[in-house]
């Protein structure tokens, strides 16, 4: 727990999200999340980020997709 103590998350003001992966499953998230002390504009998320990330880049690549065969369909 040395490594939250040093985050001083209480400082960083304008995070807005923080996503956590424990390596020890031993320790329960609230246990974490309780000495992070985050600020109560700061989402802490469990997980990993891997899965939202890919959800992220699925969702730009159809938005490209579709402005690319909007593009098409108004040059003809």
């Amino acid at each position: 727990m040395k490594e939250v103590n040093r985050a001083k998350l209480h400082n960083k003001k304008y995070l807005k999200e923080l996503y956590v992966t424990s390596m020890d499953s031993k320790v329960e998230e609230d246990v974490i999340v309780q000495a992070l002390d985050p600020p109560s504009n700061l989402q802490v998320k469990f997980g990993d980020m891997r899965e939202e990330t890919d959800v992220i880049l699925m969702e730009a690549m159809l938005l490209f997709l579709d402005a690319m065969m909007s593009s098409s369909d108004d040059e003809e």
